[in-house]
């Protein structure tokens, strides 16, 4: 099938650029997966970076297909590892805050039954009560505070009458506790359970990703509906808390993941020189400092540019790979012709055999149809031995330029080919009127053929 083809062309600078993006991609999953891990195991970090290293030298293999299918299986592996680590985080966040409540809520058990006794000690009082009201308190402290506070309601004899359920409940437990056991451990190894242990699950996923200042607001909506009496309210203020945390948790995702994506496309349009990207850049620059900036419109725009620069990177590409293929077969290749096809979407060249013949190459979004053409006026006679003999020598050329190409890395792939002689050859005028010039350009490329 060697007469007029619609081929298209993947040249090894395009492979090379699509995996240096893949790279890059990778690179911020990696980064992406440290900061998630915080304190990253020397030894998984080394792992991550062999697989890294081995995905390099695919590439400097020029095992370009090997090279975006491992960078694919890595990504996954590194967001798993990431989501994890914030797993990891989270139950721990979610355990601390439990804790804390736990020694709160013992902290004012004993301090509403020691409120009753006149001898009990004002500085056990004020200790309790400052433990009570705190967001954060100090486990060993409050560990020592309700010691205290057991052993004097112990001595008491209304104790069993003034110690709530729940710390009396508490002081049997701590009873137990191993003597080596801290009370950070004790409560710690405590049974999660409850409407409170699901919002403080909640809390702790987006406090795990990002950070304080996201859970600041969902906080005091939790001690208040810890605060809440009556056990159907308590209850739905706590399920409705668990939705919203759970819903401001997926806010926040989406919100990283657009500056995470804002934040690539800035660097990659910031690299481009082949498009004028400024006022992508500028909407993506007001998206991310807050400047009033629409993120999605920021994103569209981002994503158009950066489209745009890939398209013009590969065509330019193409056209060099197509025209230097055919110079070295010795067709009469000129400086200009890339820019012109760029412009003009078609050009023709002088066969490096044939005065009469020649190549025309137009260009149409992302394919090329490559045909052979014949030059002189619509009507002349034609000799279809000749056109015959001249399009097979093509088909010769084609195959040629093909395996020069497959060995610098890339490749023509054909979309549409029809048959030597299916179609009548195309009469088209002369690329130069000087004959004397086209003769002068053909002869120096003279080669036999065997046809």
């Amino acid at each position: 099938m060697s007469g007029p083809k619609v081929v298209r062309i993947v040249t090894r600078e395009e492979w090379i650029e699509i995996c240096a993006r893949a790279m890059r991609d990778l690179d911020a999953a990696i980064a992406e997966w440290r900061r998630a891990e915080g304190d990253v195991d020397a030894a998984a970090d080394a792992d991550v970076l062999a697989r890294r290293e081995s995905i390099v030298s695919l590439l400097a293999e020029d095992r370009f297909d090997d090279v975006q299918s491992a960078v694919q299986v890595e990504l996954g592996r590194l967001r798993q590892g990431a989501e994890r680590a914030h797993a990891r985080a989270a139950e721990r966040l979610a355990r601390r805050r439990g804790a804390a409540r736990r020694a709160k809520a013992g902290a004012a058990s004993v301090l509403e039954a020691l409120s009753g006794m006149p001898s009990a000690p004002a500085d056990l009082i004020e200790e309790l009560t400052a433990l009570s009201r705190s967001a954060a308190p100090d486990l060993a402290a409050t560990d020592a505070a309700l010691q205290r506070g057991f052993a004097v309601l112990a001595d008491a004899s209304t104790a069993q009458q003034g110690m709530s359920a729940a710390a009396a409940a508490m002081a049997a437990a701590l009873g137990e506790r191993s003597p080596n056991e801290s009370f950070a451990d004790w409560l710690d190894r405590q049974p999660q359970s409850g409407p409170e242990a699901r919002v403080e699950a909640e809390i702790g996923r987006l406090e795990a990703e990002f950070g304080d200042a996201a859970v600041a607001p969902f906080i005091a909506r939790l001690d208040a509906a810890i605060a809440e009496v009556e056990p159907t309210r308590r209850r739905m203020r706590l399920d409705s808390l668990a939705l919203d945390v759970s819903a401001a948790c997926k806010a926040a995702r989406a919100q990283a993941d657009t500056r995470q994506e804002l934040e690539r496309l800035k660097a990659e349009l910031q690299m481009q020189t082949s498009i004028d990207a400024t006022e992508a850049l500028a909407l993506i620059s007001a998206a991310l400092a807050g400047e009033g900036g629409d993120a999605a419109q920021a994103l569209a725009a981002g994503r158009r540019a950066t489209e745009e620069a890939a398209a013009v990177f590969a065509a330019a590409a193409q056209r060099k790979a197509i025209f230097d293929q055919l110079r070295q077969l010795g067709y009469s290749v000129e400086e200009g012709m890339a820019t012109a096809l760029a412009e003009q979407r078609q050009v023709v060249i002088q066969s490096p055999v044939a005065r009469d013949y020649g190549v025309e190459v137009t260009e149409a979004g992302q394919r090329f149809q490559l045909r052979t053409v014949a030059f002189g006026r619509p009507g002349d006679a034609r000799d279809q031995a000749r056109d015959l003999e001249v399009e097979t020598a093509w088909c010769g050329d084609f195959q040629q330029a093909r395996a020069q190409l497959a060995k610098a890395g890339g490749d023509i792939r054909i979309d549409m080919a029809k048959a030597v002689g299916e179609t009548p050859l195309k009469i088209v005028a002369r690329p130069s009127d000087d004959s004397a010039r086209a003769d002068a350009v053909a002869r120096p490329r003279h080669r036999q053929r065997d046809l």
